[in-house]
């Protein structure tokens, strides 16, 4: 639903008669026109519009106010996105919208005509990420979110941990948490968010992560729910289980269900089991110069379906056992990744995408990289010039049937035959018809 750049107002209740939402149900984004000339949502004008998922007005901008009730009782609403005209929001605007939990603000200029002290108070109650986009620093996001805790009403679970209980040495590098923190977690316990300061330049082994043989421990505090990095971080490395998860089978609950690395511009490798067995783990977002996914990075992270690599123009290599027994469910493209070389053994085992595509650079497949992933259905290879190194099993147990594609000098024949010889899969696929 895109309002035309001719509306200079939304009226009050314009899409809200008789206490019903007169939006369609199959209406899920808001969005305004190019050169917007609206300037005001008056009260409830989308009020109770349950099926909207998400809403970008940031390209309305000469708007200045959104008035009382405006997106109440939208149950669905995701994220919202303003523009950095809106210098005014109004009482009960977001009351009642549990699902929000992404706040995306352009070019927020540090201040609110009027804010009121409830604006944000209904959003989503477990904490939620906000967002500056095309700044130029003056303002930080940290900035905002206070803002809107302290005067728009947003939950105090939306607060990141303060700076002063993570362990920082002189060089620098994160060992964890302070001990008067581990002494009395609870005194955070309203808080969900875990925020890596932007000083930190490395996070060390096992930083959050007790390796006792008998019983291994996560240190990080189950109502962390989301973990990511200050704008302008430092950081370089991750080292080994520095994030890991407790226990040894998999099965013990990690409660962090978003990870964001996207502000870790240095940051070029993640080490060995470094967020591995969060299994409630379901979304992370990489930043743009990462070039290598370590050995059992993720590996064991039974509900992560979704995995954002579209910035990752550099990665060369995913590790043995990265992504192991993570149910990634959306297709898996890689074909951008044109310094990609490897995908180690068992780096994708189980996961559950309908379609994989894979660069010319890539040389080598590890032994059961792919096995068991019974939803595969389509395998392409880009620019495919030689035959490649295919690992034993690496494509075993997939479905019955599906079909191979290449579109270098190496034919999809070639290609076809070769998945059949050595990676397991079953006589039954064939070549994609043209």
């Amino acid at each position: 639903m895109q309002i035309p750049a001719r509306v200079t107002k939304i009226s009050g209740k314009a899409f809200y008669k008789n206490s019903v939402s007169t939006i369609p149900s199959f209406i899920k984004n808001l969005t305004f026109a190019e050169n917007s000339n609206c300037s005001s949502i008056d009260h409830s004008a989308f009020r109770s519009c349950s099926s909207l998922v998400s809403a970008d007005i940031s390209k309305a901008n000469n708007l200045t106010q959104i008035n009382q009730s405006a997106f109440m009782e939208c149950s669905s609403l995701t994220s919202i996105d303003f523009s950095s005209t809106v210098t005014s929001v109004d009482l009960n605007v977001f009351n009642d919208c549990p699902s929000l939990n992404s706040i995306i603000w352009d070019r927020w200029t540090g201040s609110f005509r009027f804010l009121s002290s409830d604006a944000f108070s209904g959003v989503c109650p477990t904490g939620g990420i906000v967002t500056i986009t095309n700044t130029s620093g003056e303002h930080s996001e940290n900035e905002l979110l206070q803002c809107l805790h302290d005067n728009g009403g947003l939950p105090e679970s939306w607060l990141p941990l303060p700076d002063e209980v993570y362990n920082i040495d002189e060089n620098n590098v994160l060992r964890g948490f302070t001990q008067e923190f581990l002494d009395n977690p609870s005194a955070y316990g309203e808080r969900s968010v875990m925020q890596i300061p932007a000083r930190v330049r490395c996070v060390a082994d096992n930083a959050f992560f007790i390796p006792d043989s008998s019983q291994p421990t996560s240190t990080i505090p189950s109502f962390i729910t989301k973990l990511t990095f200050a704008k302008g971080s430092q950081c370089s490395t991750i080292g080994q289980s520095a994030f890991r998860a407790s226990g040894t089978s998999g099965q013990e609950p990690g409660e962090i269900t978003y990870i964001d690395l996207s502000n870790c511009t240095n940051l070029l490798s993640i080490g060995q089991s470094g967020f591995c067995r969060r299994n409630k783990l379901t979304s992370i977002k990489f930043p743009n110069n990462l070039s290598s996914i370590g050995m059992n990075s993720f590996g064991w992270c039974y509900s992560l379906t979704t995995v954002n690599l579209s910035n990752c123009n550099n990665l060369s290599s995913i590790g043995m056992y990265a992504f192991f027994a993570c149910p990634l469910s959306t297709p898996l493209d890689l074909s951008k990744y044109i310094n990609l070389t490897s995908i180690d053994a068992f780096a994708f085992f189980e996961c559950k995408s309908h379609s994989i595509t894979f660069p010319g650079s890539l040389q080598i497949i590890g032994d059961s990289a792919f096995e068991f992933c019974r939803s595969i259905e389509e395998i392409i290879w880009n620019n495919l010039n030689s035959a490649p190194i295919i690992g034993v099993e690496s494509f075993k147990y997939i479905p019955n049937t599906g079909h191979v594609k290449s579109t270098g000098n190496y034919t999809s024949s070639e290609l076809l035959s070769l998945l059949k010889e050595k990676g397991g899969l079953l006589s039954s696929w064939e070549v994609a018809k043209d």
